[in-house]
């Protein structure tokens, strides 16, 4: 029973190392065949603009690690012949023996390299690598390539990650993606150089876009600055502020007071900005404010005093005035009165001389009528 348990036990123990080995000799086949497909790439380059000792070392790497990668032998074919054609028409000085060339200085460079690439230091590795790309061009080109992919990848990293350069950062990147594929970190990287610089772009101009781009980043990389210093969060709170402003000038006091409650919850260190969410708050509770209030204050007054009524009732001609009559809650029913117009009597005439002008002419005074009272009901 127990030799079998340990045979079990065994046996599944070397399963597992069966698996990792495969699982990891796998993932180098993949790495590799993504190798040779930037190597062919580079070679075709090289080719094209008359560089065909490279490309004959490009399309060796190849062939060594896969003969039968497709075209890599016609390819290699026309680089040699191109080397070829190529040597035939410099100087024909070749008799005298050729002079093993000297690779110390090459050497040293690599050897510095590799150092620097042990420490990290990525702004010397490159420096080290150009110098020495540019001391032998081909000298060690295969490796030379990878070193220099990852030190743009690295130093691209380092500058958006850590200086604030995002448009150097970006720049490196790029050129790494020339010797070999980004990795899913540096494609993020880019992603967010990318979004920030989106963003700023609409900073002061369009504060709507500017909250759009840098809430994408606020989870991911809310530390992640330019070089101005501002980070993420900080341009995410100032473009709240800024697009919380440009609403209430326009009166939408309820979506401003949500823009200043966002950056509120951001930093509510703000008092600038709080005073600004209580006016919002306030316009967007009662938008018709000062109106209203003096609405209110009007039918107010109005409840509270009822004016007095006093009716005033006149009768043609001559007679007593109706008296005033005050009251709260009065109905004031006048009865109307049938009256005659006063009557005027008229001259006679008679067949007599005209008067002299001493004497007066003769008038009528119409009778005076009382007016009836007023009844109130």
């Amino acid at each position: 029973m127990m030799a079998a348990l340990t045979i079990s036990i065994l046996l599944g123990s070397t399963s597992g190392l069966l698996y990792g080995f495969q699982k990891n000799k796998a993932v180098r086949q993949d790495q590799m065949t993504v190798e040779l497909v930037v190597q062919m790439n580079l070679a075709q380059l090289d080719l094209d603009n008359g560089r065909y000792t490279l490309a004959r070392q490009r399309y060796e790497f190849v062939i060594e690690e896969d003969p039968d990668y497709p075209g890599a032998q016609e390819k290699l074919i026309e680089a040699m012949i191109g080397q070829t054609a190529n040597v035939a028409v410099l100087p024909t000085i070749e008799a005298a023996p050729t002079a093993t060339p000297d690779t110390r200085a090459a050497d040293e460079l690599y050897a510095a390299a590799q150092a620097h690439q042990a420490n990290q230091d990525w702004s010397s590795l490159l420096d080290t690598l150009i110098s020495l790309r540019s001391a032998d061009p081909n000298y060690e080109i295969v490796q030379i390539d990878r070193m220099l992919n990852l030190a743009l990848r690295m130093r691209g990293a380092d500058k958006i990650l850590n200086e604030g350069n995002l448009e150097g950062g970006l720049y490196n990147l790029t050129l790494a993606e020339g010797f070999a594929p980004l990795d899913n970190k540096s494609n993020q990287w880019r992603e967010w150089a990318r979004l920030y610089l989106i963003g700023a772009s609409f900073w002061n101009v369009n504060p709507e876009q500017a909250v759009s781009y840098f809430s994408q980043l606020l989870l991911s990389a809310p530390y992640l600055r330019d070089l101005t210093g501002l980070t993420v969060t900080d341009r995410y709170r100032l473009a709240l502020i800024q697009y919380g402003d440009k609403l209430a000038e326009a009166g939408d006091w309820c979506t401003a007071q949500e823009q200043y409650d966002a950056a509120l919850s951001v930093s509510a260190a703000e008092s600038e900005v709080a005073v600004k969410a209580e006016q919002a708050a306030e316009h967007c509770t009662n938008p018709y404010g000062t109106a209203t209030a003096t609405l209110e204050e009007t039918q107010d007054v109005v409840g509270t005093s009822t004016p007095s009524l006093t009716p005033t009732l006149t009768i043609q001609g001559s007679g007593t005035p109706t008296p005033t009559l005050t009251s709260d809650q009065a109905i004031l029913t006048l009865t109307p009165t049938q009256t005659t117009p006063a009557a005027v009597s008229s001259p006679t005439v008679e067949n007599t001389p005209e008067p002299s002008p001493t004497t007066a002419a003769p008038s009528a005074t119409a009778p005076t009528q009382e007016t009836p009272p007023a009844t109130i009901l």
